[in-house]
């Protein structure tokens, strides 16, 4: 079984970190998670608070040695764009495009090329 510890990172904040052994080139081969506990009484219990962060390293080990789960990494908007089913891609393009004609129609884009200055709520309403 893996090798697992709990580290407080902030107030509220703590990192489950499980080892999974060593690499090919002989490096430490780790999991880390964080987990935020946001109930204030559990934050007074030392005793509840410990068991909670026993109980999510558990269930963190659980996940990890089940194969469920899954490395979070950086991924850039390309890719993401590249992986979505076609039909979603086409309803993006689709609303892209009414989002924009209606833009045009509203009176937001200024005649004049010089001043090309568009309220910020348009985008956010």
């Amino acid at each position: 079984m893996e090798k697992g510890n709990i580290e407080q990172r902030g107030k509220n904040s703590w990192r489950l970190t499980v080892e999974l052994g060593y690499d090919a080139q002989g490096e430490r081969d780790f999991e880390r998670k964080t987990i935020r506990v946001k109930d204030p009484e559990l934050q007074r219990a030392p005793r509840r608070l410990q068991n909670h962060l026993d109980e999510e390293l558990v269930k963190f080990k659980m996940e990890i040695e089940s194969g469920h789960y899954i490395r979070p990494e950086k991924l850039t908007f390309s890719k993401f764009r590249s992986g979505l089913p076609n039909s979603w891609r086409m309803s993006l393009r689709r609303k892209r495009k009414s989002v924009i004609s209606s833009t045009l129609s509203a009176g937001f884009f200024p005649t004049s090329t010089k001043t090309m200055v568009m309220p910020i709520c348009a985008f956010f309403s």
